[in-house]
């Protein structure tokens, strides 16, 4: 097994100021941009084109359609101590409500921002679950969530689209050699709150693909996207990075085999072996 693997963007970061007007939702002929858009990632500037995502307004992201289905899969750290939901609900949109709170009180967000959270949030989703809830969220998050605050730009970390380029960039590094797919409902994120930074890391399983209904896969291993932001409103990008953070092999894969899939990592990232 390996861990503790180092950045693989090479270089110190460059601090950068969040900046919401270089991004726009349509292509030149009046398209509008989707997370398939096939020419919207390439793999080796991934980090750049990670700092864009994060750069586009709130309403352009899927925030509304993610928290939803990974709300339960969401922790809040505070310094490096769990916190638990003051309130903890049983249902879906009760699990994002207890996120948005949480992320907003630990960021230290205003009493007028928590209190609007807490106090509209039902005026825009159906308690009942009933309706589109992903456009009920969505219209709550464009209609409460100033652009400008930390909260938002901390949303903005917390979505299925921010991890594509690094996705594809382990995939071009990767997958010729050890041909890989998802393991399902291994995605987390954490979200790691100090005075002065926020930490999101997202973290997510892929598996060999000789891997056949509930069989145990030759190889997996676990994956981390880590984005640090800082700044008065958590508006410049610190460091974004990939570490690959664990290695699984299966035991009866003999030796020689063993080193050929840890020689692929290496090729690409640092990890200790134990």
């Amino acid at each position: 097994m390996g861990s503790c693997l180092g950045s693989s963007s090479g270089s110190e970061p460059e601090e950068r100021t969040r900046s919401k007007s270089e991004y726009k939702i349509t292509t030149a002929e009046g398209k509008y941009k989707t997370s398939a858009w096939s020419t919207e990632f390439v793999a080796k500037s991934w980090v750049t084109d990670t700092e864009q995502i994060w750069n586009r307004p709130l309403s352009a992201l899927s925030c509304h359609m993610d928290l939803p289905r990974l709300g339960h899969k969401m922790q809040v750290f505070a310094g490096d101590q769990p916190v638990k939901p003051s309130n903890e609900s049983a249902t879906k949109m009760g699990v994002v409500l207890d996120i948005l709170v949480t992320l907003a009180e630990h960021a230290n967000e205003s009493e007028e921002l928590q209190t609007a959270i807490r106090d509209r949030y039902y005026n825009y989703v159906m308690e009942d679950g009933s309706g589109d809830l992903s456009q009920q969220l969505k219209r709550f998050l464009e209609e409460v969530v100033p652009e400008d605050s930390k909260f938002c730009n901390i949303l903005s970390l917390c979505h299925q689209k921010i991890v594509f380029p690094a996705y594809y960039s382990i995939k071009e590094n990767i997958h010729d050699s050890l041909p890989f797919k998802d393991s399902r409902g291994s995605w987390t994120i954490n979200v790691y709150l100090t005075e002065d930074t926020c930490t999101v890391v997202h973290s997510k399983v892929q598996m060999g693909k000789d891997a056949v209904d509930d069989a145990e896969p030759e190889y997996s291993f676990r994956w981390e996207l880590v984005a640090r932001i800082s700044g008065q409103k958590f508006d410049k990008l610190d460091e974004v990075f990939v570490r690959i953070a664990e290695v699984t092999i299966r035991q009866d894969v003999s030796n020689e085999r063993r080193q050929e899939i840890r020689g692929v990592f290496k090729k690409f990232y640092q990890f200790d072996e134990e």
